[in-house]
């Protein structure tokens, strides 16, 4: 074989060897096999049932072995319920006015507070005692006081605490001659001030009848702090009329002190001394 062949035969060789080299380079990747998950159908949720409005909570009718409140709807059946619910007392029992009040501040709201005396229609029945401390005008208010006071007794009353303390529970009102007023304040003004009955001044050369009568039929009607108002309107002899009529002149005057009339009142109750309440409102 000559020279020539041998290089022919290598370079054919050679060519041979690089095809076989480009052919497995060239050879396609396998493809991998991709495994597509399938997706689940979604769980839809159960329609939501209609919610049923729950029925509002009635009231249980208050009962009295557990709380001694009555309910009812006028003044009129008020008393009466109450005469029946109180059991009869060997003394004159007075009929009582609580009014509870709602939606006010009196601790800030100040001038909502009010003392005042009111004149009750029917007045307050049998029972009221006036005392009357005098000089010149003494005479006459022993003809229609329950007591005198004289000028002279007031040093003696007034260093005697435990008797003057015993005047001021024993004596619904008490008025004074206006030129003993200082006196008064000064001597009485410690024990009567707290209890609300600090005297009020009569004037000179009066005729005392006229305010001692017109004190019997005065009631007390005091709010402070406290959002409730107590008042004594009669005594339990008085007609269920008399006392109605007194109830509702109370509960008007209460209602139109109120920055809001009626919405700031949250429960009327009517009672004897010894009585169960009865809840009007």
């Amino acid at each position: 074989m000559t020279d020539e062949k041998k290089k022919n035969k290598k370079k054919n060789e050679k060519k041979k060897n690089e095809k076989k080299k480009k052919e497995k380079k060239e050879k396609p990747i396998s493809k991998q096999k991709t495994t597509v998950k399938k997706e689940e159908p979604k769980k839809q949720n159960p329609p939501k049932k209609a919610v049923k409005p729950k029925p509002e909570k009635k009231e249980a009718p208050l009962k009295e072995a557990q709380t001694g409140v009555f309910k009812t709807k006028t003044f009129e059946e008020a008393i009466k319920s109450a005469r029946e619910a109180s059991k009869k007392r060997k003394f004159n029992q007075t009929w009582d006015l609580i009014v509870n009040l709602k939606n006010i501040n009196l601790k800030k709201e100040v001038e909502n507070r009010f003392n005042l005396d009111h004149l009750l229609p029917e007045g307050r029945g049998e029972g009221l005692k006036v005392a009357v401390i005098a000089d010149s005008l003494a005479s006459k208010a022993g003809k229609c006081a329950d007591l005198v006071v004289r000028k002279q007794e007031i040093p003696s009353i007034s260093k005697d605490k435990k008797k003057l303390k015993n005047i001021a529970e024993s004596y619904d009102f008490f008025y004074a001659e206006a030129t003993l007023m200082i006196d008064v304040a000064k001597n009485f003004g410690a024990i009567l001030g707290p209890r609300g009955k600090m005297a009020k001044p009569i004037p000179p050369n009066v005729d005392v009848e006229p305010f001692v009568k017109r004190a019997k039929r005065l009631t007390k009607l005091k709010l402070s702090e406290i959002p409730v108002v107590y008042v004594a309107i009669g005594k339990e002899d008085m007609a269920d009329e008399k006392i109605a009529k007194n109830v509702e002149s109370v509960y008007g005057v209460i209602t139109e002190k109120m920055p809001k009339g009626k919405e700031n009142i949250k429960s009327v109750y009517l009672k004897l001394t010894m009585g169960k309440p009865i809840r009007v409102i």
